[in-house]
Parts: structure tokens; sequence; C-alpha cells
């Protein structure tokens, strides 16, 4: 026993070393090479196909720095391209099991601005603070301006799949759509929500005064999308074309307010992620 004794604070302190130096590993590992693991190398026989797929159509070239700080530009994505992203992961709570993560998307001034972290018992906590709509190029749709406001996502693992606890906050701003048409959408607003049936609620709004008011509502799951919307539109307004080229139904005249002579339109649709 009293050699037990003798030693332990020895193993202990061999212990506490052999984790920093693990963790000094981790945290120094260049992720241009973790890319490359990830798509073709050892680590992409412990991922999920849908997830590999997705690496796969990742430029791991972008890529500078380590997994503790770096950066990547011109980052080729499935559904465009990023101009810049840059991320810092602090040492300190590695070391202790609770990571935390700051990641900035697109160009100074205004970026967005991800901030992470994750506990030892499976829960998350996601916050996201919007910048600039020009983050990414490549997009079906392009837009011009920028959003304020951030959006902060408690989550947590059960049986093996994230759920969301609890999704606050919102973003607004003034937009305007640049591609493939051009035309102002006024005071724009999204507010995020995360139901008990655990898909992320939306509800957005686009209103001008005096041409459109814009009403959409959206559910997203792992699986599905779909939304309902409503406007109303004054005849000649830049949004109405625009609206019954893509299939909006009219659903009667409006003869009084400040959108006469007007329409209302609706649609609803959906489909598989």
């Amino acid at each position: 026993m009293k050699w037990i004794k003798k030693s332990l604070p020895g193993l202990l302190v061999v212990l506490a070393f052999s984790w920093m130096f693990l963790i000094s590993l981790v945290y120094q590992a260049p992720v241009s090479w973790l890319v490359y693991q990830a798509q073709q190398g050892w680590l992409a026989e412990h991922l999920p196909v849908e997830s590999r797929q997705l690496l796969l159509q990742i430029n791991a070239d972008a890529f500078e720095g380590h997994l503790g700080k770096g950066q990547a530009n011109n980052l080729q994505l499935a559904a465009g391209e990023l101009a810049r992203v840059e991320w810092q992961l602090s040492w300190w709570r590695l070391l202790f099991l609770n990571p935390a993560l700051q990641v900035e998307l697109g160009e100074e001034p205004l970026p967005w601005r991800l901030k992470a972290s994750a506990s030892p018992w499976g829960t998350y906590k996601l916050q996201l603070e919007a910048g600039s709509l020009e983050v990414a190029q490549g997009l079906p749709l392009a837009f011009l301006g920028r959003l304020e406001g951030k959006v902060i996502a408690h989550l947590a693992v059960n049986q093996n799949r994230l759920e969301c606890i609890h999704l606050q906050g919102g973003w607004q701003g003034v937009v305007r759509l640049q591609s493939p048409m051009s035309f102002d959408l006024g005071r724009v607003s999204l507010q995020p929500s995360c139901p008990s049936e655990q898909q992320l609620g939306w509800q957005l709004s686009s209103v001008i005064q005096n041409e459109h008011q814009l009403e959409l509502e959206g559910q997203a799951s792992v699986e599905r999308w779909s939304f309902t919307a409503q406007a109303q539109v004054h005849q000649e307004a830049e949004l109405a074309p625009l609206l019954r080229m893509l299939g909006w139904r009219a659903q009667g005249a409006i003869q009084e307010g400040e959108l006469a002579p007007g329409q209302r339109l609706e649609a609803r649709g959906g489909g598989r992620l």
C-alpha cells in the first residue's frame, strides 16, 4: 500500500502530461490532411456514406493551418463557393473535453460569425451572427445587402441522434435580389424555430410599403422540406411577375388599402433534401 501511495502522484503526473500531449497532437493536426483522410483515407471508413459524399465535394487544398487555427480561401462546396473561412479552437477547452469553436464566414467587415461549444455530457450550443449576404458565390439566387441579429440553438444527443432542444433569435435586414432577376425585396425578417417534432421551422417576411407584403412559413427535417406562403402585391410591383412565373395562384383582388389595385397570391410546395 505504501508504494502505491508514493507512486500515485507520479503516475497522475505522467497521465496528465500524456493527455496534454495527445490533445496537442490533435490540436496541431493539419486540416488539409484531415479532410483528405476523411475523403479517401482511414477516417473515411468510419463515416456514414452521406457524410463522405459531402466531403468529396470539398477541395482539401483550399485549407491552410491546423485544427486549432486556420483558414480556407475560395472553398468549393456543392451549393457554391465561400471566399473565406477562418476558424479558431480553444486548446484549454479541448483539454477538458469542453471544446469551443469560433468560425468566420465571408470577408470583412461583415462576415457571418459562428460560435459553437460542446459539453462532455452531450449537449451543444450554437450561435450564428448574421452578416453580408454576399458570403457565398455561385448560388442559383444571388442577394445583396446584409442581415443583422443572431440565432442561438441548444442541441443534445438522444439515442445517437442530434435533437434541437431550444432555438431563439432571428435575422432581419434590407435585401435585394440580384440574380436571376433584379429587384428589391425590402425589409426581410427570418425567424427560425425548433418545434417538438424535431423539424426546423422558419418564418420569413418581406415588405415594401405600397408594393408588396410577403409571408412564408416552412419546415425542414433531415429528409424533407415544405412551405406555405401568402402574398399581397400591387399590380405594378416588381415582385408580381416573378411570383406568377413561379406558379403562385391568384386568390382574389385587392380593392382597398395601400396595395390597391392589387392581387392576393398563395403557394405551397415541398420536396426531399
